[in-house]
């Protein structure tokens, strides 16, 4: 969800725009490929502009002036990007399939609204500090939302190193950066920050746990936003070790707790979902957080916390029940001739597959395929190209690979997804199989699609050293620019 910018930010903006043509053509160090390879990057979605820029600049290519010009109008693009926050999946009964888990995981890849502005300040703070420092109000306002209702599998959140990341990059600004908690979700992470950061003023920490007391003592919150909060991001316990750690300034300590207790029992009584976790009958989510509120009480007299005897009103509404799919249910056959030749490598099962996979690639996408239908089909093709070494399963595999990557959908219903199947077919182009990195270099040289070749461009412009990576499907952040 985003909010509505106040009129001051549209206009520097408009102005950064607007000035941007005369700062570049007055940067005499820019040397012509690097404008080639700015305005390629730049040109595409905010996605994947984000990730080609960052590695531009860490390149160190791009001069001073220039890197604070692009990196300022990525911060004011970044509301084009399909998601707001990462998101974390909330705790219930019935788990989630696959297809269903695969946007969440998209959301943790750090090209979100936030993380790309989050990412542009802390590069511009390595060039000049006064001016990213600017842009920090506006950071500010990126607030992730409280309300999800049962419908909803996953909630928004700030990304994990936030607070630390930046009370790191301006100390300075300590009180300013914590003043703004106001959600159980950046309260978590302002938390983790203060118990790793080790060595905190007594002025810097009252305004820390002040915020988070305060973030407690307002908080309305539906029951999916507290269920995660507890479960997935550990609040109640990371506020217990907070208190108990001998760095909250006296008095502060009582009003945490307090605030603490008083949030908990004040969501008891609300209206809860029906798919939320249970153990011996009982509502986990529940159980942990009024175990944690008591134990804390206990020192400062407060009275206990009985939810047994709270009336419970459970939610009608559920999240839409997601079919699995991908490519193994359009095609049992390639996939039984897949995993017997990854069983016991036989090689006379090549001549049997390829006919299979012939008939796979023949099918093409199915209508209505999701973006996880999509990757999967590309992920089950680099298995293949990978596990397969005759050149001519190898072959078939990267052509209907390039097809994917190449393919409308992909990219109009999700960048993100199709950023991870790219970053995974350059990883390709790597391998220590010379042939196959032969035949996934010559078909990148003849493609027409304007986005990849644009991106493939850029990337290997960067020069970014990445070795060949066996699974890239299991870490993709890993082969895509640092935070």
């Amino acid at each position: 969800m985003h909010l509505m910018r106040p009129a001051l930010p549209v206009m520097l903006f408009a102005l950064a725009m607007q000035s941007a043509p005369l700062l570049a053509a007055s940067d005499a160090q820019l040397q012509p490929e690097v404008r080639t390879a700015l305005d390629q990057a730049s040109a595409l979605r905010v996605e994947l502009a984000a990730d080609l820029l960052f590695g531009l600049i860490d390149s160190g290519k791009v001069p001073k002036d220039t890197s604070l010009e692009y990196l300022e109008r990525l911060f004011y693009r970044a509301s084009e990007a399909q998601r707001s926050f990462p998101m974390i999946s909330v705790p219930r009964s019935t788990a989630d399939t696959k297809g269903g888990d695969f946007p969440l995981f998209l959301s943790q890849l750090s090209v979100t609204s936030h993380d790309i502005r989050v990412r542009s300040i802390l590069r511009m703070a390595a060039l000049d500090k006064k001016r990213a420092r600017q842009l920090l109000a506006e950071l500010y306002i990126d607030t992730p939302a409280v309300k999800m209702d049962c419908g909803q599998i996953a909630i928004p959140s700030y990304s994990p190193n936030f607070y630390s990341r930046l009370l790191r990059t301006f100390p300075d600004d300590f009180g300013e950066i914590v003043q703004h908690v106001s959600t159980p979700q950046q309260a978590a992470v302002l938390i983790v920050s203060i118990l790793n950061l080790g060595s905190v003023s007594s002025a810097d920490m009252t305004s820390a746990t002040s915020s988070i007391a305060g973030a407690f003592e307002t908080a309305n919150v539906s029951y999916r936003t507290f269920s995660a909060t507890e479960l997935n991001l550990g609040l109640g316990a990371l506020l217990e070790k907070l208190v108990s750690s001998g760095s909250v300034p006296p008095g502060m300590e009582g009003r945490l707790v307090k605030a603490y207790f008083d949030y908990v029992g004040r969501h008891l009584g609300g209206e809860r979902c029906s798919d939320g976790p249970k153990r011996d009958n009982e509502d986990t989510v529940v159980k942990t957080a009024v175990g944690l509120a008591n134990r804390m009480a206990e020192k400062y007299q407060l009275p206990r916390l009985d939810a047994s005897r709270l009336e419970t009103r459970f939610s009608a509404l559920l999240p839409e029940a997601q079919e699995e799919s991908g490519p193994m249910s359009e095609s049992p056959a390639l996939f039984s001739i897949l995993m017997k030749f990854v069983k016991n490598g036989a090689p006379e099962v090549a001549a049997e597959f390829a006919g299979e996979l012939q008939k796979y690639t023949a099918s093409g996408l199915r209508p209505g395929a999701s973006a996880f239908d999509i990757a999967a089909r590309a992920g089950v093709l680099m298995m293949i190209v990978t596990k397969f070494e005759d050149d001519y399963v190898a072959e078939l595999a990267v052509k209907e690979l390039f097809r994917v990557l190449e393919h409308p959908r992909l990219m109009e219903i999700d960048a993100t997804a199709w950023m991870v199947v790219a970053r995974t077919v350059l990883n390709t182009s790597r391998h220590p199989r010379a042939a196959l990195a032969k035949l996934v270099d010559n078909r990148i040289a003849v493609s027409n699609d304007p986005t990849l070749i644009s991106y493939f461009a850029v990337v290997r412009f960067t020069g970014e050293g990445h070795d060949y990576m066996k699974d890239p499907f299991a870490s993709p952040g890993e082969l895509m620019t640092k935070y």
